[in-house]
This record gives C-alpha cells, sequence and structure tokens, in this order.
C-alpha cells in the first residue's frame, strides 16, 4: 500500500482542479480568482462559490466549505477519500512508482521533509497484523480467533514496557502454530 499523504501530495502535483473546472465549463482559468456557481449545494442563482488559482481550491460561502482536487473528487464522485485517490490515479494515468510503499514510509522515517525516529512498536504490529491474516484460511477458526484477540490486546493493552516480553511470547506462538502448518496437523 502506498504512503497516504505521499500519494495524496503526488495526486496534488499532478492533477488540478482549476483544469477540471476549466473542463467542465464552470471556469476559463485564465484569472487568478474566478467567481462560479457552487457546484454542490443545489441551485445557486449567484455565484456564491469561488476558484483560487494560488492554492488550486474553492470556496463557497453558502456551503461554507473549501475543496481541493481530492475533497472536490471525492463530493462529486459520492466517494471516500481512497476511492477518489484510486479514481484520479487510474483516470489521469498517473505513474505512482515513485510514491512509497508506507512500510518503507515509516522506515525511511517520512513525515514530511523532517525526519522522524522510527518507531519499531508499530512497524512490529503491521507486519504482525499481515502474518496473521496471511494464516487465516491456513488454521482453526477458533485458533485464528485467538490469535486476534492476542494481537488486539497487544496492540492496545500492553504498556511500553512489557511490549518486547509479550511479542516474545507470541512469537513463540506463531512459531508453534507455523511447525503445524508445515507438518500438516
Amino acid at each position: 500500500m502506498k504512503d497516504f499523504e505521499k500519494l495524496k501530495e503526488h495526486i496534488k502535483k499532478h492533477v488540478k482542479l482549476g483544469v477540471q473546472l476549466r473542463n467542465d465549463g464552470r471556469i476559463t482559468y485564465d484569472l487568478d480568482e474566478e467567481q462560479i456557481h457552487c457546484p454542490f449545494h443545489g441551485v445557486d442563482n449567484k455565484k456564491s462559490a469561488r476558484y483560487y488559482r494560488e492554492t488550486d481550491t474553492i470556496y463557497c460561502w453558502v456551503c461554507k466549505k473549501v475543496w481541493d482536487i481530492l475533497s472536490f473528487t471525492s463530493e462529486k464522485r459520492g466517494s471516500n477519500l481512497r476511492e477518489a485517490i484510486n479514481y484520479l490515479v487510474d483516470f489521469n494515468r498517473l505513474d505512482i512508482s515513485a510514491v512509497p510503499e508506507q512500510v518503507d514510509a515509516l522506515i525511511q522515517g517520512i513525515t514530511g521533509p523532517q525526519k522522524v525516529e522510527l518507531d519499531h512498536k508499530k512497524i512490529f504490529l503491521m507486519q504482525l497484523h499481515d502474518y496473521i491474516i496471511s494464516l487465516r484460511e491456513k488454521i482453526e477458526l477458533e485458533k485464528y480467533n485467538r490469535l486476534v484477540f492476542s494481537y488486539m490486546t497487544l496492540k492496545y493493552s500492553v504498556t511500553d514496557d512489557k511490549f518486547m516480553g509479550v511479542c516474545n511470547s507470541f512469537n513463540e506462538a506463531l512459531l508453534r502454530i507455523t511447525k503445524e502448518i508445515k507438518n500438516g496437523k
């Protein structure tokens, strides 16, 4: 999965709301600011919204809302933000290969321009989550449910000072389960 924040930045850099509005016939895209009919609140006798080229956003004085390319697409399509992102990537045939994967971004400490300290607990929990899901079809439902419960306990209830001890116990249980799978039990 791509790093969500980096993916949003990539889309905003390569897909312009102003171009979309010009293609829809809402603006000329010749001016820095243009008054438009709001595309969302229904009948708009007066042009109650304004497009701002500098920020590539719309503001409506009736709705009291601001839209960028992502929120505009989401509302226009009646979808959530992730669906809007997928649509924009597909529709505009964006190459997102340069956008880092989420785990890569965590490992590299990318959270914008500054570096942050690596959070091993988050990475461990993400890897553990993925591994448990991969076991779903390979083990009995009761065992799977116990693993999920243990994972949730580890994630939400175990204090930081006891985290590594509980992780070691969890790893031992996973090793036993993995051996059972390999041995066909």
